[in-house]
């Protein structure tokens, strides 16, 4: 490319300009091209969540009942409507300054470079006679490589520059440290295999708790000891290893019901079916998977296939149950492990919880306190703190808020 400047210099010196075109026609004018399309589309993120939100709810069947039995369908489609429109409004405010931008683009790297060339050595060749016309030929094809290699070059750089600004989007997003519920006079101490209750109302920060314990969040302040070591001074993914979790809001994934336990954790063909079928029996849920024609390979969910099992809410809850059972890992999280459930179920599971945390670290959230008699130690929770703590007997002879809820949920069970 500087051969091709420096031929073109030799010739004619006027003529290195029309070379200087395209470097203005991509840094400049495709460069402020790039940055408006990167904010315009950076203003419509929003209405293309939203639009993306109406399409994905139209389409889960979680949303099959509500959308046939209520006139939500209305609304949605309001949604949509408005959130298109928002999105029309803000591509016609960027669109005139961005087709002159493309046209001004296409004008510097194109038309000036290759057409200017033409015309001005077309003159000095037949009107002025300042130029042979072996001098033309040169000038033009040298021109008209050079403006090919150099657009190349300066797109390839513009690219590397638009991507930047979207890495720089994500840096921020990566930087991101999330507003943690603060938590306030909670310590504790757990030593051997103990089995530890959550209790409390909505938002008392049971489950924040938990997730300060499993490092999905890192504290504001104080530390979260394990073997007298900080847990941030562990490796991430080992520190997690340690832990066998079943969510309440966990997901069951488009693919078979052994993949759904086992979620990875492979080892030999026979050793994974033999922890599958263990892990189904201590959820409740063997009979009814191995009643089925595929058995384990069942596929769930019919995002894929018209003959995968959609399964109810109680039996999606075994699932996530069945996956914790499968890890046998030193420590055991069951968020509300039986809200969907019978109380009848939720009495198996619980035995088969208590049978599988005998030998582990047991951590248990439930809202129905006949769940957490059996637990060796009851936190009670309130706006963040632990506002009560022993055994079941212990808070109930103290009398306080833990035994006042328990006393209500039992005179709500007997009518």
């Amino acid at each position: 490319m500087i051969a091709a400047v420096i031929i073109i210099y030799q010739i004619d010196h006027a003529a290195v300009l029309f070379a200087v075109f395209p470097i203005v026609g991509n840094f400049v004018f495709y460069g402020i091209l790039n940055g408006r399309i990167f904010r315009m589309e950076k203003e419509n993120i929003v209405f293309q969540r939203m639009a993306d939100y109406v399409n994905r709810t139209l389409h889960l069947g979680e949303y099959a009942k509500e959308i046939r039995m209520t006139s939500v369908f209305r609304l949605l489609k309001k949604q949509y409507e408005n959130v298109v429109a928002s999105i029309q409004k803000v591509i016609a405010r960027y669109s005139l300054g961005n087709i002159i931008l493309f046209c001004m683009f296409q004008y510097f790297i194109f038309l000036l470079p290759q057409e200017g060339a033409v015309l001005y050595s077309g003159y000095r060749v037949t009107v002025s006679g300042t130029m042979v016309f072996a001098e033309m030929a040169v000038i033009l094809t040298t021109m008209n490589e050079n403006t090919w290699i150099l657009n190349e070059f300066v797109d390839a750089v513009m690219v590397i520059v638009k991507n930047g600004l979207y890495i720089e989007q994500t840096r921020h997003f990566l930087e991101y440290e999330p507003v943690i519920p603060e938590d306030q006079d909670v310590h504790f101490k757990i030593e051997g295999n103990q089995s530890v209750a959550l209790a409390g109302y909505n938002g008392a920060g049971k489950s924040t708790l938990v997730k300060l314990l499993m490092r999905l969040y890192d504290p504001d302040e104080g530390r979260i000891l394990v073997n007298g070591i900080d847990i941030r001074e562990y490796q991430v993914k080992a520190y997690r290893d340690l832990f066998a979790t079943a969510f309440q809001n966990g997901k069951i994934f488009a693919d078979t019901v052994e993949e759904n336990v086992l979620m990875g954790r492979r080892t030999t063909l026979e050793n994974d079916k033999e922890k599958v079928q263990k892990a189904l029996k201590l959820a409740d849920i063997y009979e009814e998977i191995e009643n089925r024609p595929m058995q384990e390979k069942t596929v769930l969910t019919r995002e894929f296939s018209k003959e995968g099992v959609v399964l109810s809410g109680g039996q999606n809850q075994k699932i996530l149950a069945a996956r914790a059972f499968a890890k046998d890992s030193p420590i055991a999280v069951f968020d509300e492990p039986s809200s969907a459930l019978d109380p009848l179920a939720e009495y198996h599971l619980f035995e088969n919880i208590k049978e599988y945390g005998e030998n582990r670290i047991l951590f248990f959230i439930s809202h129905r306190l006949s769940s957490v008699r059996d637990a060796d130690v009851v936190f009670y929770m309130k706006n963040g703190r632990i506002r009560e703590r022993g055994s079941h007997h212990e808070l109930m002879e103290r009398n306080g808020e833990y035994a006042a809820l328990y006393r209500l949920q039992a005179e709500n069970y007997r009518g």
